[in-house]
C-alpha cells in the first residue's frame, strides 16, 4: 500500500511541485494518511479495505426482505352472550385415579426419546 502511495506522490511531484507546491503538499498528506488508514486502521476487528468492500457491496447488492407487516384494517369480533344452563349436572364425588403418575410417563418418554 505504501508503494502505491509513493508512486502517486512521485506522479504528483512531477505534475504539481514546480507550479504549486502548497497543493502538492496538501494532496501528498492526504495520500499518505489514506495509505496509513488502509494499512493499519481496524473497525470492529476488520481492516479498512474489508469494511469498505462490505459497505459498497451492501449498497450495490440486492436486498432481501424476509418479513413485511401487512396493514390490515382492525376487525371487530362480537361476542355472543352465553346461554344460561337450565340445570347444572351434579358433580360426581368419585376421584379419577391414574394407573401411572404423569411424572413417570414423562421420565419414560425422555429415556426412550419419544
Amino acid at each position: 500500500m505504501f508503494g502505491v502511495a509513493a508512486g502517486l506522490i512521485l506522479l504528483l511531484w512531477v505534475a504539481l511541485a514546480k507550479t504549486n507546491f502548497l497543493v502538492f503538499a496538501v494532496v501528498s498528506v492526504g495520500v499518505v494518511g489514506s495509505a496509513m488508514a488502509l494499512s493499519f486502521l481496524k473497525i470492529g476487528g476488520l481492516g479498512l479495505p474489508q469494511v469498505l468492500e462490505n459497505f459498497v457491496s451492501f449498497f450495490i447488492g440486492p436486498k432481501v426482505y424476509l418479513w413485511r407487516k401487512k396493514e390490515l384494517p382492525p376487525q371487530i369480533l362480537w361476542k355472543k352472550p352465553e346461554e344460561k344452563r337450565k340445570k347444572e349436572e351434579p358433580v360426581s364425588a368419585e376421584l379419577k385415579i391414574a394407573e401411572k403418575s404423569r411424572l413417570s410417563q414423562v421420565a419414560t418418554n425422555i429415556e426412550t426419546k419419544r
